[in-house]
C-alpha cells in the first residue's frame, strides 16, 4: 500500500490532539489495517484540521499564520539518543530540529515527535560539534491496526452483543467443564490450570496457585473496568496520557478474562491465573490502531511500574530497532513478555513475537491441532487454545473468539502461576514453561511443513510448572 502522510494540520495542538493517527501507513498485511481504515483516520484528521485555526504558543509553529501551517505535511517521527544524554538534552535536541515533542521515551533514550515535511532532512542533520554523536538515528513511527487478523481474532457481529452465556449449554459448548456451575473455558482445562488451583494434586498436598498478587499488564485496547468478572487494578492510556485505560474495542476486555477471570463460584468464567492482579496498558484505539511510539510508551509504562508479565495480542508485519530495544530493555529489566504469532494461515511469525525476548504463541483447536490462521516458525515457542476460545466480553458479557490473540493469554496466566511458583527470571518463566509442553498429538514430524520447529514444544501444563 502507498505509503500516506497526515496533512493539512493546521496546529501542533491539532497534531497532538490526533495522536492515533497515522503518520504513514505501511503496506497492507496480516496484521496491518486495510485502506479504509486509514482513509477514516486520515479523514478525521483532516476534519480536525479544518475546525482549528491558531498555533499553540510556545510551539515550534507558534506565530506562524494558519494558513501557512495547513499547507505543511507533518510526520510522526522517533529520534533515538546516545544514552548518555539526559531527557531535557533530548528534548532540546528535537525543538532544535524543528519538531514537537510527544512523549520521552526514557526506556530506550528516545523521543518521539511531530515534525513539519519540509523540515524532516533538519531531524537528520548533522547537529553543532559539541552535539555530535548524540543524535543516534531516526526512524518513522508508523500507525496500523495492530490486531491480528481482525476479522478471524474478533468478529465485530451482532453476536459480540449477546448478554450472557446461554443457560442451557449448547451442542458447541459442551466441551467446557463445569465448576460449582461455573464455566471453565476449554483452554484453561486444556493447560490444566486447576490442577494448580486445588490444595492436592493427585493426592500429593501443595500449595495453593491461582498467581495471587502477580501483576500481568495487558497491552491492548484496554479493559472494561466495570466488568463483574475481572478485577482490573490500575492500568495506564499511551494514547492519550491521563485519558481512561477502559476498552472501547473488545480484545482487551477478551483477552484479560483468559488470563484472569475471577472466581465468581457460581456464574460466568474463570482464567487461568484468578487470582492475578490485572493492569490494563491501552494502547490501541477504538479501531485497534497505534502507533509504534504507543506501542513502546506501554512497555515503558509496564517496565516503571513494575509489571511482572505483559501480555501482548498484537502484531505487526515489520519490527523496528526502537521496538527491539524496547523489548530488550523489558526483558532486563524482569519483564516477562508473551506475544502473539500471528494470523497469517501459516506464514512468518509477526513482530514483537518474532524478538527474542518474546515467548511467542501459536494457536491450536479442541483437537489440539494447529488452528488453520496461526502463523508458524522457528521463533514459535508453544501453542495454545486459540480456536472457538470463551471469554469476557466489553459490556459485562462473554463471547467466544478465535486467534492467536485467544491463544497467547493461556500462556500469560501459565506465567503469572510460574512467578507465583517460584519462578525468578524472565528466562526461569520461558524454561519452566517450554520444559512442561508436551508435543501435540497431531503434530507432524519435523521434516512436515508445520514440524516441531515450527509450531515450538508443543502445549504446556500447569501441573508440570517448574518439574525436575
Amino acid at each position: 500500500m502507498q505509503m500516506k502522510r497526515i496533512q493539512s494540520l493546521a496546529s501542533c495542538a491539532v497534531l497532538l490532539s490526533v495522536l492515533s493517527v497515522a503518520a504513514k501507513a505501511v503496506e497492507q498485511n496480516d496484521f496491518d489495517t486495510s485502506a479504509a481504515g486509514v482513509s477514516t483516520l486520515l479523514a478525521g484528521a483532516k476534519r480536525a484540521a479544518r475546525a482549528n485555526g491558531a498555533a499553540v504558543p510556545g510551539s515550534s509553529l507558534a506565530g506562524a499564520p494558519a494558513a501557512s501551517a495547513s499547507e505543511d505535511q507533518y510526520e510522526r517521527v522517533i529520534v533515538v539518543f546516545a544514552d548518555n544524554v539526559s531527557k531535557e538534552e533530548r528534548l532540546r535536541l528535537a525543538a532544535e530540529r524543528g519538531g514537537t515533542a510527544i512523549r520521552d521515551l526514557a526506556l530506550i533514550h528516545a523521543v518521539s515527535m511531530v515534525v513539519p515535511k519540509s523540515r524532516s532532512e533538519s531531524i537528520a542533520s548533522t547537529p553543532s560539534p559539541a552535539d555530535a554523536g548524540k543524535v543516534v538515528r531516526t526512524e518513522d513511527d508508523l500507525v496500523q491496526n495492530w490486531l491480528v487478523a481482525a476479522p478471524a481474532a474478533l468478529p465485530l457481529s451482532p453476536a459480540l452483543a449477546a448478554p450472557r452465556l446461554p443457560a442451557a449449554p449448547s451442542a458447541e459448548e459442551l466441551s467446557i467443564a463445569t465448576v460449582r456451575s461455573q464455566h471453565v473455558p476449554w483452554g484453561v482445562s486444556s493447560v490444566n490450570a486447576q490442577a494448580l488451583w486445588r490444595r492436592d494434586s493427585g493426592g500429593v498436598p501443595q500449595r495453593e496457585n491461582r498467581g495471587r498478587g502477580v501483576k500481568v499488564a495487558v497491552v491492548d485496547t484496554g479493559i472494561d473496568v466495570n466488568h463483574a468478572n475481572l478485577n482490573v487494578r490500575g492500568g495506564y492510556n499511551a494514547i492519550a496520557p491521563g485519558g481512561s485505560w477502559a476498552d472501547d474495542q473488545g480484545h482487551g476486555t477478551h483477552v484479560a478474562g483468559t488470563i484472569g477471570a475471577t472466581d465468581m463460584r457460581d456464574r460466568g468464567v474463570i482464567g487461568v491465573a484468578p487470582e492475578a492482579s490485572l493492569y490494563a496498558v491501552k494502547v490501541l484505539d477504538s479501531g485497534g490502531s497505534g502507533s509504534y511510539s504507543d506501542i513502546i510508551a506501554g512497555i515503558q509504562w509496564c517496565v516503571e511500574n513494575r509489571m511482572q508479565v505483559i501480555n501482548m495480542s498484537l502484531g505487526a508485519s515489520r519490527g523496528t530497532e526502537s521496538l527491539a530495544a524496547a523489548m530488550t530493555a523489558a526483558h532486563a529489566a524482569g519483564v516477562t513478555i508473551i506475544a502473539a504469532a500471528g494470523n497469517s494461515s501459516g506464514g512468518p511469525v509477526g513482530f514483537p513475537a518474532a524478538y527474542p525476548e518474546a515467548i511467542a504463541v501459536g494457536s491450536i483447536d479442541i483437537n489440539e491441532r494447529l488452528s488453520s490462521f496461526s502463523s508458524v516458525g522457528p521463533q514459535v515457542a508453544v501453542v495454545a487454545p486459540g480456536s472457538n476460545v470463551t471469554s469476557t466480553q466489553m459490556g459485562g458479557g462473554y463471547a467466544t473468539f478465535n486467534g492467536t490473540s485467544m491463544a497467547t493469554p493461556h500462556i500469560a496466566g501459565l506465567a503469572v502461576l510460574a512467578i507465583a511458583a517460584g519462578a525468578r527470571t524472565p528466562a526461569q518463566v520461558r524454561n519452566w514453561i517450554v520444559a512442561s509442553a508436551r508435543p501435540l498429538e497431531s503434530q507432524p514430524a519435523p521434516e512436515d511443513a508445520y514440524g516441531t520447529d515450527q509450531v515450538g514444544a508443543g502445549l504446556p501444563d500447569a501441573s508440570r510448572l517448574g518439574a525436575r
